[in-house]
């Protein structure tokens, strides 16, 4: 699917992570990002007559699709698959659009078959693990995320979708690993540096966790639920007067969110408790 922006945020879940001291409240991490990258290049050249077709109606549709006909891009797609099953980028690009649709058992089928004809490819394999996630199938998203960063070892945003799977299995050490390499290879990432706090606190290590949300915060002022996780990691090292400072700060973003109401709690139980 020809889409030229750097990347589209696609929402397949929000990713409620408890912090251990506080178990009734969860802070939501960012969605998982949907692949920038637009097509699959072809395993190699074939020049028959089917595929020659199916490459004419694979154009067509991403014309469509870039005028915003889906359905008529889907059905361009199928025509492709129709002259030639084996045109891998119709496909994907089917996959992408059933994505977007949420048909997502459509879409991991056309991804499944990108990848079975294409099976290099990193790009397939990244959207391969966010249908898988979509579908709940965490253990097989895993594998797929970790076969994109093996095909291509900068690619960030599977590193960082790498770590939620991770994270969400209970593979804390894992999760921590993939965030820090997508801070390798983006050093400002704020969302990456977030969810490795949260990851360390998951893990035990306060210390450490309130050190990457500091970090977060300085890199965004208006980062609510960074500050809010100071606010608790604040509490757990006994730093009252810090914690304070977090949960108001968390307030002053966005007074009438979910999580200032969770702040507005947390300063009155320090008020009732001094």
């Amino acid at each position: 699917m020809y889409i030229t922006k750097r990347s589209v945020a696609f929402i397949i879940t929000l990713i409620l992570l408890v912090l251990s001291s506080c178990k009734r409240y969860q802070v939501s991490s960012p969605s998982l990002l949907f692949s920038p990258q637009a097509t699959l290049p072809p395993i190699r050249e074939r020049h028959t007559v089917d595929t020659l077709r199916a490459r004419v109606y694979n154009e067509q549709g991403i014309n469509l699709y870039r005028n915003g006909d889906i359905e008529g891009a889907i059905s361009a797609w199928k025509a492709a698959l129709e002259a030639d099953p084996g045109y891998a980028e119709a496909h994907y690009n089917l996959g992408r659009a059933y994505y977007e649709q949420g048909k997502y058992e459509n879409a991991l089928f056309h991804f499944q078959e990108a990848v079975r004809i294409v099976p290099v490819s990193s790009t397939a394999q990244y959207n391969l693990g966010l249908a898988y996630v979509a579908l709940g199938r965490l253990n097989e998203a895993k594998s797929a995320f970790e076969l994109a960063v093996l095909l291509e070892p900068e690619y960030a945003d599977a590193y960082f979708n790498l770590g939620i799977v991770n994270y969400l299995l209970g593979n804390y050490d894992e999760a921590a690993f993939d965030f820090e390499n997508v801070l390798i290879i983006r050093s400002n990432d704020i969302y990456a540096l977030y969810n490795l706090g949260l990851t360390l606190y998951a893990r035990g290590d306060t210390k450490r966790a309130i050190e990457k949300w500091e970090q977060t915060v300085q890199l965004s002022p208006v980062y609510a639920e960074a500050f809010y996780g100071l606010g608790l990691a604040y509490l757990k090292q006994g730093e009252i007067e810090k914690a304070r400072s977090a949960f108001q700060n968390c307030i002053n973003i966005n007074p009438n969110s979910v999580i200032a109401s969770e702040a507005r709690r947390e300063l009155e139980r320090i008020g009732q408790q001094q």
